[in-house]
């Protein structure tokens, strides 16, 4: 980067910048070609019948041969947030730290992010753009016994003064056990794009973000690392009421904010300490309200998700056939903002959720985190709204597009990522674990580890959209 600059500047150059290296009309032929051309064989296949995982015959653990990877556990979970209080589930226990991580470089002052064409098993697609580098510590010191992914040494061996973005971020908070990956940004030197393999391109922020308002596209890997980034005042691109009050709303840190700073950070302390969560592991076994076939792990009423298998062959990868687990959740999800204004300026609304894998007990989440098959009463709190929102269409709703969740451990595993506005929001009286925050305001907390769970990241990156 320019010394006369901030990154946070050039950043929002880039975000203006649909046309750059490659201008986006190349982009996207460049995918369709990647889409065209990709080598793949992905084939659901019966749990009983994986090579190197085995369910451990005391426990029923699922797990792999060398113990590395992941395994699936049962856990008991007691809790003091929501309407159950008490309940037994199978489980994702990696108990390793994976790399998330883009390289960053100006081609004509402009700042441009190394972007990947990626296949993994379980995407809907099959290829969608990733990070630089996606990899579980497993993948990268080669437990797997295959080559290392690429560009791992710019990230391993940088020079700290080159690192935009270096944080531990949660992953799903419902299916992983105190998940975390490392989410990080490199500024690599000024060059050509010599040495850049044919499944990897130079993008601007903005044909990101362009392509972010395109389905099941945008990996969850390259939403949560976008939302990391530093980010200067927005400049409204688009001629739309929406962009400039975006814009306002990124400004109101503190001034035009409807609660201070102090009072949010005293807001996710008092969450931390009113709501309980104590959870063990126990043998997958003996969880209550699952049943194991050969087929896969799964409950009597099809709630909730499914313990599946596959077996997966994909050219140009690191290893190319392999087979192993994967949860396939029950379809319909959604994650929402519900914004409206207050003091004239737009504010989200924010939850403050218990999950059973939550690393402190405690994530800021978008207002409604549902899936509606799930529940057999009541939705969540504004999970009604949400949906009359939606049903009225319009105004009402800012933003609405599907997006794939990770593709390495969840089969076909899409959520409706929505932002809605609807009529007399400002005046809802709100439970004691929410708050109204401003963009400017979610996006100094997310500077933070474990303040906003997987799925608010996912949703703060595609407001960018609208922009």
């Amino acid at each position: 980067m320019r010394v006369a600059r901030s990154v946070a500047d050039g950043l929002a150059e880039s975000a203006a910048a649909t046309d750059g290296l490659h201008p986006l009309p190349a982009v996207r032929q460049w995918l369709r070609r990647q889409q065209d051309g990709a080598r793949y064989r992905i084939d659901r296949m019966p749990l009983a019948g994986l090579n190197d995982w085995s369910f451990d015959p005391a426990t029923g653990d699922l797990g792999h041969r060398t113990g590395r990877f992941f395994t699936i556990r049962g856990l008991d979970v007691r809790t003091n947030f929501g309407s159950t209080r008490h309940w037994q589930q199978p489980i994702i226990d990696q108990p390793e730290i994976g790399i998330l991580g883009f390289l960053i470089r100006e081609f004509d002052d402009v700042p441009h992010l190394l972007v990947q064409a990626k296949i993994e098993p379980g995407n809907l697609g099959p290829v969608q753009l990733s990070p630089t580098l996606q990899a579980t510590r497993s993948n990268f010191t080669r437990a797997h016994g295959g080559r290392a992914p690429d560009f791992l040494d710019a990230f391993l061996d940088c020079d700290p003064e080159d690192v935009v973005v270096d944080q531990l971020q949660s992953e799903q908070g419902s299916r992983f056990l105190r998940k975390r990956n490392r989410n990080t940004v490199v500024i690599v030197p000024p060059g050509d794009e010599a040495g850049v393999p044919d499944a990897f391109i130079w993008m601007t922020l903005g044909q990101l973000h362009a392509l972010l308002a395109e389905p099941n596209l945008v990996n969850m890997d390259t939403r949560t690392v976008l939302s990391c980034l530093p980010q200067a005042p927005l400049r409204a691109l688009r001629a739309d009421p929406f962009a400039y009050r975006l814009a306002a709303s990124l400004a109101a840190v503190e001034a035009g904010a409807q609660h201070s700073l102090g009072a949010l950070r005293n807001f996710i302390a008092r969450a931390k300490t009113d709501y309980e969560l104590v959870t063990r592991t126990i043998p997958l076994a003996q969880v209550q309200g699952w049943q194991r076939s050969d087929a896969d792990i799964a409950r009597a009423d099809g709630r909730y998700f499914r313990v599946v298998a596959v077996d997966v062959e994909i050219g140009e990868r690191e290893v190319a056939r392999w087979q192993q687990p994967l949860i396939a959740s029950a379809s319909g999800g959604i994650n929402a903002f519900v914004c409206a204004s207050l003091r004239g300026v737009l504010h989200f609304l924010v939850q403050a959720r218990v999950e059973p894998g939550t690393f402190d007990i405690v994530e800021l989440a978008p207002t409604v985190q549902m899936t509606p098959a799930n529940y057999a009463g009541a939705l969540p709190q504004f999970g009604d709204q949400v949906l009359d929102a939606l049903a009225c269409g319009g105004d009402r709703v800012q933003f609405d597009c599907a997006q794939s969740e990770e593709g390495g451990r969840f089969y076909h595993d899409a959520n409706r990522y929505v932002v809605v506005e609807p009529p007399g929001a400002a005046a809802l009286a709100l439970p004691r674990n929410f708050a109204w925050m401003s963009l400017g305001q979610i996006k100094y907390l997310m500077q933070y580890a474990n303040v906003f769970n997987v799925e608010a990241r996912s949703l703060i990156a595609c407001l960018a959209t609208l922009q």
